[in-house]
């Protein structure tokens, strides 16, 4: 016979998740989700000058790349406060909300690669010495380049 699922309140603390490692509360949460907004409404600014210069380029990846661990961070926390009790409409909200904001910021920033696409090869290989910085998202733009 099945053992009948405890409640989440019933569930002793040393077993759950302690998101607080994550924020200390909802309102720390709301903090980060406005934060990300603001730092996505800057970062739209970028848009027609990404690849104007190699400070451009990097400014823009590394802003991009700072709002991309706060997106992550934040919807990483409301989806394990979704998960801890799949009954609570409340938490099933700030994740419908968080993707509904995120999906808004992946459409505003949407430019990000096509610019980069749009950019001679040489130009960019160029960029690399004149900010070494650049050197972190090789990679990346290597893939862009690799799709195109």
């Amino acid at each position: 016979m099945a053992k009948e699922l405890l409640k989440r309140s019933e569930v002793k603390e040393e077993f759950t998740w302690n998101l607080s490692d994550m924020y200390a509360d909802i309102d720390a949460w709301e903090r980060d989700v406005e934060k990300m907004q603001e730092m996505a409404s800057k970062l739209a600014e970028m848009e027609r000058k990404v690849t104007a210069s190699a400070a451009n380029l990097f400014s823009t990846l590394e802003q991009d790349v700072a709002l991309d661990r706060i997106i992550s961070l934040a919807m990483n926390y409301a989806t394990r406060l979704s998960d801890q009790d799949t009954s609570d409409t409340k938490h099933q909200g700030m994740c419908q909300r968080l993707s509904s904001i995120v999906s808004g910021i992946s459409s505003k920033l949407s430019f990000i690669g096509p610019e980069i696409l749009e950019t001679d090869e040489a130009v960019i290989e160029k960029y690399y010495t004149e900010e070494p910085g650049l050197e972190l998202y090789r990679k990346y733009i290597q893939e862009i380049f690799r799709k195109k």
